[in-house]
């Protein structure tokens, strides 16, 4: 079990509050929120990676070359939404990557989620799908940058490497996801 290190053993233990699977079509939102001025797609290369300290946290996912974890929140916990929207109603949080190998990969918020969603792995802006494309003579490289939402959401996000989708769930909020 040594794909991307420790963040194998988060998988393990954290299939309840975010999870990976096959890409169905995500369920529609629930929210009428007018979609925001983002941009399509963002790039990150190896000259944009950070070496980020991961830990073996109950809430790191691993779907294909792709692992992420959260720094500052806890999927699936309501509390962790309270009082940290920014002044654009916002809630950002700090939600890394590593990519084991050399494969580049697409991470993609379905359009039904557009208005509520958004990544922010490209400085200064907010994209609805980051490519990142990995140092090839690095065993892992990771991406500093995240998430942010405007409600709690179970966040669908499409993986895409190598001609292969995967869906990556996450849950901001308690039981947004269904029960834990």
């Amino acid at each position: 079990m040594a794909r991307l290190g420790v963040l194998s053993v988060g998988l393990l233990l954290g299939l309840g509050a975010c999870t990976a699977s096959p890409m169905p079509d995500p369920p529609p939102s629930a929210s009428g929120t007018a979609r925001p001025t983002v941009a399509a797609t963002g790039v990150r290369s190896c000259d944009t990676s950070v070496e980020v300290p991961l830990t073996a946290d109950p809430a790191a996912v691993v779907v294909g070359p792709l692992g992420v974890q959260s720094l500052d929140y806890r999927f699936g916990v309501q509390g962790d939404l309270n009082a940290q929207a920014d002044a654009q109603g916002w809630w950002r949080f700090k939600i890394p990557v590593a990519i084991e190998g050399n494969e580049s990969v697409t991470i993609s918020v379905p359009a039904e989620f557009r208005g509520i969603a958004k990544l922010t792995y490209v400085a200064g802006r907010g994209d609805y799908a980051t490519t990142f494309v990995p140092c090839d003579t690095r065993r892992l490289t990771h991406f500093a940058g995240g998430v942010a939402i405007r409600e709690a959401v179970c966040l669908p996000l499409a993986v895409s490497w190598s001609g292969h989708t995967e869906q990556l769930r996450l849950a901001f909020g308690e039981g947004a996801c269904g029960p834990r």
